[in-house]
This record gives structure tokens, sequence and C-alpha cells, in this order.
């Protein structure tokens, strides 16, 4: 646990997560897929976090054959055509070299895929935070490389629909 928790520290990377309430989402009618609503909030505050004249590849953990089709039409629409509601076809080419589905494991289910695995280490102390609104020693290992730390709420951590304050 210690080896890990230090890896987790010492990975250079920025943290993007964006969270979407399913049943706050239906119950408030909204109707889009939920899937591509959180790919353009994600595409979104990539741009923001993406330093002038650099570019990335984005990586998603793949889901079957069919879900990845369908959000991989939406994403070459919202990326060659669109854009998003905030940020214009022109500069999300400008700034991704490509988006990839990676399968969790290998053809032969003998190995997993290390950039997978990191991301899920991530993940679940990220949604706890969102669910319980409490942060956990794992959580505030690697709270600094949320983007917007220490400000990341609606920049590094999203959540839709919003709460009503």
């Amino acid at each position: 646990m210690i080896d890990l928790t230090d890896t987790m520290k010492n990975i250079k990377c920025k943290i993007i997560s964006i969270s979407i309430n399913l049943y706050k989402y239906l119950k408030k009618g909204y109707t889009y897929n939920v899937y591509n609503v959180a790919f353009d909030f994600l595409l979104e505050r990539y741009i923001y976090a993406t330093d002038n004249n650099k570019k990335g590849v984005i990586m998603l953990e793949a889901r079957g054959k069919d879900e990845d089709n369908e959000l991989l039409e939406h994403i070459s629409k919202v990326i060659n055509k669109t854009g998003t509601k905030k940020i214009s076809s022109k500069e999300l080419k400008s700034k991704i070299d490509g988006v990839y589905f990676n399968p969790k494991w290998n053809e032969e289910y003998s190995s997993t895929y290390v950039g997978i695995e990191i991301t899920d280490l991530f993940s679940y102390p990220i949604h706890k935070y969102v669910k319980r609104n409490t942060k956990d020693k794992t959580f505030l290992t690697f709270e600094d490389k949320i983007v917007g730390y220490l400000n990341y709420i609606n920049k590094g951590i999203k959540t839709f629909p919003p709460d009503k304050k």
C-alpha cells in the first residue's frame, strides 16, 4: 500500500473527473445520451487544462463494441464538425491528436493496461468524494493533481446536474 500510494503521489498528471448523477439527470428531464454529455464536459475541461501549443491524446476505457461505436460517432462529430457548447471544433482539433478506446484487458486476459488501471485508482476515491463530500486518505494523496486545485469544483471535478444552492 505504501508503494502504491507513493506511485500515485509521484505520477505526473492532471486529473479531470466528470460525474453525472443519472437519477437527477433523468428526473430533471434530460434526454441526451449521458455518455455523450459526459464526454463533452470532459473535452471542455481538457481544453481548459491544456497549455498553449500542446496537444494530447484522450484514452477511454472500452465498454462494448456498440457502445464504443456510438460514442465514437459522437466524438467524431464534435471534434470534426460541431464542437461543444463552449469549444469550437477548430480549437478541439488543434489540441487533440486522437481519441482511443482501450480495453481493460489484453486479448489473452493475461494482463491489463497500466494507464487504465491507474485511472481506476484515481477514479474511485474521486467517486467517493463526489458521492459523500468527504476526502479519504487516498484522495488527499493526489488531490493536488486535480485540475484547478484548490478550487477544482467545475474545473477538475465536474458534477452534473449541479446541486441547487
